[in-house]
């Protein structure tokens, strides 16, 4: 059994290339906020949900940005701000190379870890 595990072990290494590196969606988040002309609220908001993410597989499966563009999103939907981004209406995501739809998947699945603490109306809000 043992030496089973050890095999599969180096396979999955091998099959990586030995690159067990992720690289996080921080400074994407900060320099995107930073040129949507966010404040501190919006930043802390969104850095909570990228921490909120990492529970889940979602850096497995998107790229650092896009997380970064997902978080800024349900961030200033949650702090009610959306509208007021300089860009709000144009779709500023499109300017970070990113779609509506890989938006909204990465919030429902963050969503979801927020379920069963979170109060009823917080998926209203976001609507």
């Amino acid at each position: 059994m043992r030496d089973a595990l050890i095999a599969s072990e180096q396979y999955v290494l091998r099959t990586l290339s030995f690159d067990l590196t992720v690289d996080l969606p921080y400074s994407y988040l900060l320099n995107y906020i930073k040129s949507l002309g966010g404040k501190s609220d919006l930043s802390q908001v969104a850095w909570n949900i990228v921490n909120d993410s990492l529970a889940t597989t979602i850096c497995l499966e998107y790229k650092p940005h896009t997380i970064a563009c997902a978080s800024i999103y349900l961030a200033s939907k949650i702090l009610g701000i959306f509208e007021s981004l300089p860009i709000g209406k144009k779709q500023w995501w499109t300017a970070f190379d990113t779609t509506l739809e890989e938006i909204e998947d990465i919030g429902k699945r963050v969503l979801e870890l927020y379920e069963v603490g979170s109060p009823d109306n917080l998926k209203d809000q976001l609507a």
